[in-house]
């Protein structure tokens, strides 16, 4: 079973990307990760099984690459960007997990995108700003 770390796993885009993924995929187990942790632990009840909730600071880099450790892919929903972007990308890259973000923020990808290279050494798609638009909806993405 491959394993989906959501980072802002609370907030409202994660809820509406972890029904969705859920449909669409039965062979995975999501985390929804959030400094909030009981809200994240209330929502992983309400969508099932498949779901869990674990406390997170995305800007503790042991910690974070401890729980991305072992996953697949790491969906972040949590913002602001510009300050959880490059260190939720840089966990992913080090722990080889592909990663996608919903950051609208241009800054933010712009920060991202001089990761490029990193990206491609540690041998991960990185999909940087799938926010609201042009959304996730338009994202279609094999885990």
């Amino acid at each position: 079973m491959k394993r989906i770390v959501v980072l802002g796993g609370a907030g409202d885009m994660a809820g509406v990307a972890c029904r969705r993924l859920a449909e669409l995929r039965k062979d995975v187990h999501m985390v929804l990760a959030d400094r909030q942790v009981e809200r994240a632990r209330q929502r992983a009840l309400s969508l099932g099984p498949a779901f869990s909730a674990h406390a997170v600071d995305i800007l503790d880099p042991q910690g974070l690459r401890q729980l991305v450790s072992g996953a697949s892919l790491v969906v972040n929903a949590a913002g602001p960007y510009s300050v959880l972007g490059r260190p939720a990308l840089q966990a992913a890259m080090d722990c080889r997990a592909d990663y996608i973000d919903f950051s609208d923020e241009s800054e933010a990808a712009e920060s991202m995108l001089e990761l490029h290279r990193d990206a491609q050494e540690a041998g991960i798609t990185a999909l940087i700003g799938a926010g609201v638009a042009p959304g996730l909806v338009n994202v279609s993405t094999s885990v």
